[in-house]
């Protein structure tokens, strides 16, 4: 797949075999089911409801943080997940992504990718950080790209500048009518 695949008007999608696959749809509407929240993720600065089955099936280090936390005598405690180093907009796009939520992930340039590839990383959630990397890289690829063309256009002006010099200092330079003989230097 390509990043234009992916990438389509600052909203990233995962790959088409993600978002056509039945069980993804259910993944969605579990997200968004408030019934189903039993877990706190503490955020930068907040702290949301979440599915804690669902952030399991989608990050293995979630996965391990929850199995790590169970209490049997008390299994009304609401379990909570640490991920205080990111914001809850990136939290959730990342989760929307990992679900192949039909929106997407709007993007608003490079470092909201990178931050986004940051966190899928940090939770293990492979396909989602792939996908997100895989932007990532073409778009600097892209910036390099575009400035690599801006610096040639400055050098081709800056040639441009020299060249008419030169051609202004050439004018003003006397042509000689006769040919030049050194025998008259030695007079």
């Amino acid at each position: 797949s390509t990043m234009a695949s992916y990438l389509k008007g600052g909203v990233i999608h995962m790959p088409e075999e993600y978002r056509k696959h039945p069980l993804f749809s259910q993944l969605n509407v579990m997200m968004d089911a408030k019934s189903f929240w039993d877990v706190q993720v503490e955020l930068r600065g907040k702290s949301i409801g979440m599915n804690g089955f669902l952030l399991s099936l989608l990050s293995p280090v979630i996965r391990n943080s929850l199995s790590g936390e169970r209490d049997q005598e008390n299994s009304n405690v609401q379990r909570q997940v640490s991920l205080s180093d990111f914001d809850e907009d990136t939290f959730r796009k990342v989760v929307a992504l990992a679900c192949s939520n039909p929106g997407g992930a709007v993007v608003s340039g490079k470092d909201d990718i990178l931050e986004l590839s940051r966190l899928a990383d940090h939770l293990g959630i492979v396909g989602a950080r792939d996908v997100l990397l895989d932007i990532a890289t073409r778009v600097k690829e892209a910036a390099e790209l575009a400035s690599a063309e801006q610096a040639i256009l400055e050098a081709n002006k800056e040639l441009a500048s020299l060249k008419a010099q030169l051609e202004i200092a050439n004018s003003k330079v006397p042509v000689v009518s006769r040919p030049f003989d050194l025998r008259t230097l030695a007079r």
